[in-house]
């Protein structure tokens, strides 16, 4: 782990550490969490690794979810009748790990089946390719560069919610720098040669913007201006003084080039149903609501929401119905474009991927909304399998829109836990590549970039950046092996970038390629083995030399110097545990 120096604080912060445990609670969505909807089936996935060798255990992954409580889990190792069957004692999450020796060289499909209480049942599958151990170790791969699919919007995170919300700081606001460093840690998160060059943003409303966590700003300014006119407005309800440091961090990011996405969490009470979801009602007044805070940053703040979604996680416990959720895009969409605002609406921004292919289904086919849509966005937490990711990338490229990933994070075990690790790294740019190569996403947003090392609820398991407490009033910040995994994906691989062919696509060390904007290739290869690799990448083009970036154990994001291509192929030596960026210059 690396630490950058201790750096004092202000009183405000110290208040910060002492109690923000507090907050977290809702930190990933709605109520604790992200959570599967309980009219949905259960959840499974599998995961390991995508090459083993015969003789050696091979350890799979598994996770599942549901609500109504889970029966068991078998998995079938697709070798001659050899099952397990995991006792999942009715938990509404079950995860861990289990093992097999595999006898010979063989390609196999490991299947694994859930059941629930309510009589539900999911499955999922994981390809696994068993090398003899003669060929362990040397891997081959293709560049093909004819070979196309999406392109890339950027990187993304949310401000740090679990400060915002209570106490009206933000660390990126509060945290003071030190003397003749300009802003160090927006340069950590938005620089694309010193940092991580995040260029997207996600605001929520409920604690980022109208303050109704802190009461620093009333959301009733339009509870009273019954005329369909965003215009009219309570202004009594702005707090506008420099104590709400959100906005100037939000202002901050944007004169830095990242584009503001606002997202609604809730909705004031005069408008809403039991269930926090918007009363079907109030539809119109939802929409000028909404109208209302575009305005207000624009004109009193200067921020430009270039996205907004109009509910996190619609679906999840079925706060807001499918049918409800297009209606609500319909009029939305139609006051936006009646005002004139170019703000593009990026939805479902479901709980789960089979849920954002239901939401979506529904709304694509008005025309109004079409024609205002940015973007189809989805959480993760539910159905990531292949088979709902195709399904949902089909549904927006046939609309002509991309694939956004708005909240997701790879957390250590234990929550908050202080011991970020390689295996922490890795997990999450493998995440990143599955959501990149089976979901064609465009955007990947990692769900906070702050977090306070202070407690299981201080939002450091999941943060790209880590602050600790260091005694009295001071902090030091730290970035984990999560960070520069996740730097080996967004500083090179930037807006515009179109990813491209690379075979195997599931190889020991798993690849994902790019071709940027001015014509390079970019290739990331994850190894998660405990075993190095020898890699012979082919494809290259015109290139004679290729730059080399890694983050492993014992590397940070660390400048290899160059390799040459020889006869089109570069020879690699890929260490165990590691992401590895090769960019090759392909004009």
């Amino acid at each position: 782990m690396v630490m950058v120096p201790v750096i004092r604080t202000s009183t405000g912060a110290c208040c910060l550490v002492s109690l923000i445990a507090v907050s977290l609670v809702i930190a990933c969505g709605d109520g604790g969490g992200p959570s599967v909807p309980q009219d949905l089936p259960p959840d499974l996935s599998l995961s390991g690794d995508s090459v083993a060798t015969a003789g050696s255990p091979y350890v799979l992954r598994y996770r599942a979810t549901d609500d109504s409580g889970l029966r068991f889990i078998v998995i079938d190792w697709d070798e001659g009748g050899a099952r397990d069957t995991i006792i999942t004692s009715n938990a509404r999450s079950a995860e861990g790990t289990r093992s097999h020796v595999y006898t010979d060289a063989a390609t196999r499909r490991i299947g694994g089946e859930v059941s629930d209480n309510a009589g539900q049942s999911a499955a999922d599958t994981l390809p696994v390719r068993i090398r003899s151990d003669a060929d362990s170790g040397k891997v081959a791969l293709t560049l093909d560069a004819s070979t196309t699919f999406q392109t890339m919007d950027g990187w993304g995170m949310s401000l740090p919610a679990p400060v915002s919300m209570v106490f009206g700081v933000n660390p990126l606001a509060s945290f003071p720098f030190q003397t003749g460093e300009d802003d160090p840690l927006y340069r950590l998160l938005f620089d694309e040669q010193a940092g991580l060059g995040l260029n997207l943003i996600t605001l929520y409303q409920w604690w980022d913007f109208d303050g109704s966590w802190s009461g620093a700003v009333r959301p009733t300014y339009e509870e009273t201006n019954d005329d369909d006119d965003p215009n009219h407005i309570n202004w009594a309800g702005f707090e506008l003084s420099s104590r709400w440091p959100n906005f100037g961090v939000a202002r901050r990011a944007q004169q830095l080039g990242a584009r503001l996405k606002l997202t609604v969490g809730g909705v004031p009470g005069w408008m809403a149903t039991s269930d926090e979801a918007v009363n079907p009602a109030m539809g119109d007044e939802f929409a000028e609501y909404l109208s209302a805070f575009i305005l207000f940053a624009r004109d009193s703040l200067g921020l430009d929401i270039a996205y907004l979604s109009i509910m996190n996680e619609p679906n999840n416990k079925g706060r807001l119905s499918a049918t409800a959720h297009a209606t609500l895009l319909n009029r939305v969409a139609a006051m936006l474009d009646g005002k004139g605002l170019s703000t593009k609406l990026v939805a479902p921004e479901a709980v789960s991927i089979n849920g954002a292919v239901a939401y979506t289904q529904r709304f694509l086919g008005d025309a109004t909304t079409l024609a205002r849509l940015g973007a189809i966005s989805t959480h993760p937490y539910g159905g990531d399998t292949p088979e709902n990711w195709s399904s949902l990338f089909t549904l927006a490229d046939g609309a002509g829109l991309g694939v956004w990933q708005t909240e997701f994070s790879t957390a250590p075990s234990g929550t908050g836990g202080t011991s970020y690790t390689i295996e922490d790294a890795l997990r999450l740019a493998q995440d990143i590549r599955r959501h990149l190569v089976q979901g064609n996403v465009s955007a990947w947003f990692n769900f906070l970039g702050v977090g306070c090392d202070c407690g299981t609820d201080g939002g450091a398991g999941g943060a790209l950046i880590v602050f600790r407490p260091s005694g009295g009033s001071s902090f030091e910040y730290l970035l984990p092996p999560r960070y520069y995994a996740f730097g080996q994906f967004s500083r090179y691989v930037r807006p515009g970038a179109r990813r491209i062919g690379v075979t195997p696509d599931e190889e020991a060390v798993q690849p994902v390629a790019f071709r940027t904007t001015s014509g390079n290739i970019v290739l990331i290869l994850i190894n998660p083995r405990s075993e190095g690799a020898e890699v012979s990448v082919a494809g290259w083009g015109g290139a004679s030399e290729v730059s080399v970036t890694r983050t492993s154990a014992t590397e940070q994001g660390a400048d290899l110097g160059s390799f040459a291509v020889e006869g089109g192929s570069v020879m690699l030596s890929v260490p165990p545990k590691s992401v590895t960026t090769v960019i090759g210059n392909n004009l």
